[in-house]
């Protein structure tokens, strides 16, 4: 269960809002952006 920062309801696991406030919740892990590394061809 997901806790609100805001309201403190439980909300349940994958939730990205708060049923009761609608404040968005806190992710666990952000998601993760490709990494685009620079190549030079010659």
């Amino acid at each position: 269960m997901l806790t609100c920062p805001s309201c403190g309801q439980e909300n349940p696991e994958g939730a990205r809002f708060c049923n009761a406030c609608a404040a968005p919740l806190a992710a666990e892990a952000p998601e993760r952006r490709e990494e685009r590394k620079v190549v030079t061809v010659l």
